[in-house]
């Protein structure tokens, strides 16, 4: 695009440009910033491990919260959806305002699924991913992640394998916003 003429508008919320030639279709964007407060639109929870390898009972692990804003974001952490108090300061501690330190790892306790929310003045951010956390433990069933369907993409009216493989499990129940679903290992859903 060719302009002769760049005129700013007295709305804020136009575009106006004088006397030009279009040479290529372009699009123009329109952007806002609010300079003083802003946050990701995306939350999601990483794990550090203190060693290559299964996690094991006794381990000390770190997940990180990655949300970023202005100010800096009021991290809220869930374990299988429930929030989590830092009143047992032996299981949780905080090490910085985004990162979440697990005590002492232990199966019964700590497996499950680990999820985040950032809010700050300028809203809440949305949690993308979620963190399944799977404690190798005796006699105890954990997830074999290896074997696990975190992600499954499809096109209408095809079928669809979840796979969810636990070790030392006597039955899988599946969940599908929140109740119960099947009680087996591998379902097969018609989708369509």
């Amino acid at each position: 695009m060719s302009l002769s003429a760049f005129i700013v508008s007295p709305s804020p919320f136009t575009l106006f440009l004088a006397g030009f030639i279009l040479i290529a279709l372009e699009v123009e964007v329109c952007m806002s910033q609010n300079t003083s407060y802003w946050i990701s639109e995306e939350a999601e929870v990483s794990l550090r491990k203190p060693k290559d390898g299964v996690l094991i009972s006794g381990d000390e692990i770190t997940l990180k919260c990655g949300v970023d804003g202005l100010p800096q974001p009021l991290v809220t952490w869930y374990h299988n959806q429930q929030p989590i108090t830092l009143l047992l300061e032996n299981t949780y501690s905080i090490l910085e305002p985004n990162k979440l330190r697990i005590h002492k790892l232990s199966a019964l306790e700590h497996n499950g699924v680990y999820t985040c929310k950032g809010e700050n003045e300028a809203g809440t951010s949305s949690v993308t991913t979620s963190f399944v956390l799977s404690v190798a433990e005796p006699n105890l069933p954990y997830l074999s992640d290896s074997l696990f369907s975190k992600t499954t993409v499809t096109l209408p009216g095809r079928d669809v394998w979840l796979h969810c493989m636990f070790v030392n499990a006597e039955s899988i129940c599946w969940v599908r916003c929140l109740p119960e679903w099947y009680p087996t290992h591998q379902v097969r859903e018609e989708v369509g």
